[in-house]
């Protein structure tokens, strides 16, 4: 059985190396891979739980883990796609494999959360043609 665990990036974890520290723990415990989710800010029904806590950027903190670990693998749990150029995402994501010898697993997904869309000027509708 392999065993992955989900680093708290959304949930208000003020100092991001928290965050690496955590990664560096699960790959001491043995565990196969560490996760993190995509979100500009908290929606309605998390914020009402966490304020105005930071939500740490995805790619960044994998990066910043990549470069602490060695053998833990690095999931994304999920990247919105219809926010990404896909070429530009595209680029990010191989980079971000070769920083770390081969250890991304790239989770997408459409989002559900309207707000997010509104505020980066993109369509919601449209979200699952454009993926």
């Amino acid at each position: 059985m392999k065993i992955g665990f989900g680093i708290p990036n959304n949930q208000g974890v003020k100092d991001p190396n928290d965050l690496v520290a955590m990664a560096v723990a699960v790959e001491n415990m043995g565990c196969h891979s560490v996760w993190v989710r995509e979100h500009l800010f908290h929606s309605s029904y998390v914020a009402e739980r966490l304020g105005d806590r930071p939500y740490h950027d995805a790619l960044t903190v994998l990066t910043a883990v990549a470069s602490a670990t060695k053998t833990v693998r690095l999931g994304t749990s999920v990247l919105v796609l219809p926010w990404h150029d896909p070429a530009r995402l595209g680029k990010m994501i191989a980079t971000l494999d070769q920083l770390s010898y081969g250890r991304v697993d790239l989770g997408i997904g459409v989002a559900i959360t309207k707000d997010e869309f509104e505020n980066l000027g993109v369509d919601f509708a449209s979200r699952g043609k454009r993926t």
